[in-house]
């Protein structure tokens, strides 16, 4: 009779104990996850950057830690800027709490020193981080209904828009962890900007692709984007295109390049491709370079034209041209 009153009982306490086990679980990796936050915060106060999650709250008891903020702040005293944007979510199954999904909502604002102003606002913003040993093992976010202006005593300008914009970067395999790169993957559907529409002569929404490998992955890490880049330059890392499609009305671009950063911290590489519409842009956009070469936008079908493009030493060759003057990033 005891043996049978063990039996019927044991079920019913290995439930509690699990149950005591697993709280024990959530409530010690709320207050890590807790402490995670505090202490990340604190490493970027010291960079100079002040986060701030309005209203923080850490829930989502008993299988996901949930963390919401009802707004967020970041002030940058090196920039200096402050921008604020709307709620924040952000969730962890208690199984798999090194992959985080995020939702940020709009609208966003950036105010500049000079009093500048500048808006943004989205119906969807998305974003899942996985984190594999300490490192960014996948990142994917998804962009929908972008739009960006520059607000001033006049109005609103719109600077820029997107029906979608996709990104994706994954590890790169077969690649010692030791340095490690990462792959990433670029679409964007009905992408416009004021000065392409400007350069272009038109407001035709555009599609960009873009696939591209950047190596040296484990130089990017804590500190404020200045470090973080001078470490990348130091260790010799590089970005290199191996797909760059943008489709916009007659223009059409098809490239591939290769970029680093150099001693005095300008981009320097190569990119070159094939361009239809070409002639359009150089009409509208450099026109004395149109007239020398006779080049006017013609009505019929775009036509693909082969062109090489080289940054070096801060300046932007067209073959033998030089086009622009490349300033140092920091």
């Amino acid at each position: 009779m005891a043996a049978s009153r063990k039996a019927l009982l044991a079920p019913p306490l290995l439930l509690i104990a699990l149950g005591v086990i697993w709280s024990g679980y959530w409530f010690v990796g709320s207050h890590v996850t807790g402490t995670a936050i505090a202490n990340w915060m604190s490493r970027e106060s010291e960079s100079g950057r002040r986060w701030t999650c309005h209203g923080q709250n850490i829930s989502g008891y008993p299988f996901r830690f949930e963390l919401s903020c009802s707004s967020v702040t970041l002030e940058d005293a090196r920039a200096p800027v402050t921008v604020t944007a709307g709620p924040l979510r952000a969730v962890a199954l208690a199984y798999r709490p090194n992959h985080v999904i995020a939702e940020l909502d709009g609208p966003a604002q950036a105010i500049l020193p000079s009093g500048q102003k500048f808006t943004a606002n989205w119906t969807q913003l998305r974003m899942s981080t996985q984190i594999s040993g300490g490192r960014l093992a996948a990142y994917d976010s998804v962009l929908e209904g972008f739009r960006a202006a520059q607000v001033d005593a006049s109005g609103e300008f719109q600077i820029a828009k997107a029906g979608s914009l996709e990104t994706h970067l994954r590890q790169t395999p077969d690649v010692s962890p030791d340095a490690p790169s990462f792959d990433l993957a670029v679409d964007g559907k009905g992408v416009a900007s004021a000065l392409i529409d400007n350069l272009a002569g038109s407001n035709d929404p555009g599609d960009l692709t873009l696939r591209a490998t950047l190596t040296r992955g484990d130089a990017i890490g804590p500190g404020n984007p200045i470090d973080i880049a001078e470490r990348w330059r130091l260790s010799g890392g590089k970005i290199t295109v191996a797909q760059l499609k943008i489709a916009r009305g007659r223009i059409a671009l098809d490239a591939t390049g290769e970029f680093a950063l150099d001693d005095e911290h300008r981009v320097a590489g190569r990119v070159e491709g094939t361009a239809a519409g070409f002639e359009q842009l150089l009409a509208r956009g450099a026109g004395a370079l149109g007239g020398l070469f006779n080049i006017r936008p013609s009505g019929g079908a775009p036509k693909g034209l082969p062109f090489a493009v080289t940054l070096r030493d801060g300046r932007v060759m067209l073959g033998p041209l030089r086009i622009a003057t490349l300033a140092p990033l920091y």
